[in-house]
């Protein structure tokens, strides 16, 4: 009776080393994670794809775990980088030296289906966001960029005021 180690195998003789599958497997392992692109990114067949994925989930770690920076913080500084980004664009499309036109707001809608109401409170942020930041009412805008940076500032002891002072600005 022959005796079998851990490496023994007769079937590895017999074929080539590129077919061999690792634990003895019948299938690819692109195959048994679903062989599209979510086996792809898992197995780093696209390493750019694969090393932007890691590295945003790295970032958003390292800002909410070592810096502890928070989400409420990160919203309201978004806001005011959007804001001003809509600004900047109107006014220099405006005065004609930016050659593109600012999106316009009805591309900016969120398609209306289940939560009918949420959708259009959102609507109606982004409408609002926008007619401020375009530069059709500069009091607003500066008030709402000062309310924010404001809010943000002292986000650690009040964060749920930091995200009522968010949604008050464009909120009406």
């Amino acid at each position: 009776m022959p005796t079998w180690g851990i490496y023994d195998s007769d079937s590895d003789d017999n074929q080539p080393a590129s077919s061999r599958k690792l634990f003895g497997r019948r299938r690819f392992l692109h195959a048994i994670l679903g062989g599209g692109h979510v086996a792809d990114i898992l197995l780093w067949k696209n390493k750019y794809l694969s090393g932007g994925i890691l590295i945003g989930f790295t970032v958003i770690w390292f800002l909410f775990e070592v810096v502890e920076y928070h989400f409420v913080t990160l919203l309201c500084h978004l806001l005011m980088l959007f804001m001003a980004i809509f600004f900047i664009w109107s006014n220099t499309a405006a005065a004609g030296f930016i050659k593109r036109n600012p999106p316009d707001i009805d591309d900016m809608e969120l398609p209306e289906s289940t939560l009918r109401f949420f959708f259009e409170q959102i609507n109606r942020l982004l409408s609002n966001l926008y007619y401020i930041s375009s530069g059709n009412d500069l009091i607003t805008f500066f008030v709402g960029a000062s309310k924010d940076k404001a809010s943000a500032a002292h986000t650690d002891a009040y964060s749920a005021t930091c995200l009522a002072g968010c949604g008050a600005d464009c909120g009406g």
